[in-house]
């Protein structure tokens, strides 16, 4: 059983036969899933269309920036635990329970994500504003607001799981006799200790590859321009 594709190839075969005879030319029709329309790069299309490894680098590149950040939160909150456990041993003292403690480091974390998100817009506008020369065109034709709402919403989420359940977890583990008997930094422990140096590494890592590769990339332009 033959194909409506194939159908339709013979037919144009048949009909552009001397054409492509004497041009030495050839054409076939392929079958292309709508959802990969804006992806096909590789096809001649009146329509704009982007790169599928464009978008998964600067994917990559974000996902990266964001566990830099949460990275930093997480030694900084963790750093500042001998500074604030008095606190923590006087709400234990005072009836406190670990998931109240947990709860509480959580919503702070929470709080300075929304703040950095409405950050993060308003340096937006006013980068599209001023770099709007650069970008292409039709970057503000996107209007699936809904989406993007939602999707903000699961990513604050997340990153206030990920970089609160830790130092949220670490506070219950802060002794309240210890700091009664004004011990402070040996009430926290060593908790923190090998995790924050992991991190640290890990983090220092992760910033010297970025500054590698934007001097290679740096070299490869100014090569590729003279």
């Amino acid at each position: 059983e033959i194909s409506f594709l194939d159908q339709l190839n013979r037919t144009n075969s048949s009909i552009n036969k001397g054409f492509y005879k004497d041009h030495n030319f050839t054409f076939n029709f392929k079958l292309l899933p709508l959802a990969e329309k804006h992806f096909a790069t590789h096809l001649t299309l009146r329509s704009r269309t982007v790169s599928k490894s464009v978008l998964f680098g600067l994917l990559g590149i974000a996902a990266f920036l964001l566990a830099l950040a949460c990275i930093n939160y997480v030694n900084l909150t963790t750093a500042q635990l001998p500074q604030r456990a008095k606190e923590i041993g006087i709400r234990k003292t005072l009836g406190g329970k670990p998931s109240s403690l947990i709860w509480s480091y959580l919503k702070e974390t929470l709080a300075t994500c929304i703040l950095a998100v409405l950050l993060s817009v308003l340096i937006t506008i006013v980068g599209l504003h001023i770099f709007a020369e650069y970008l292409p065109e039709g970057m503000n034709h996107f209007n699936n607001y809904a989406e993007m709402v939602l999707f903000s919403i699961a990513l604050i989420a997340g990153i206030t799981l990920i970089a609160g359940i830790y130092p949220s977890w670490l506070a219950t583990r802060v002794q309240t006799v210890r700091v009664l008997k004004g011990e402070i930094n040996q009430s926290v422990g060593g908790y923190q200790l090998n995790l924050r140096k992991g991190l640290i590494v890990f983090q220092f890592v992760i910033a010297q590859l970025f500054a590698v590769c934007a001097i290679i990339i740096g070299q490869q332009l100014r090569y590729t321009l003279d």
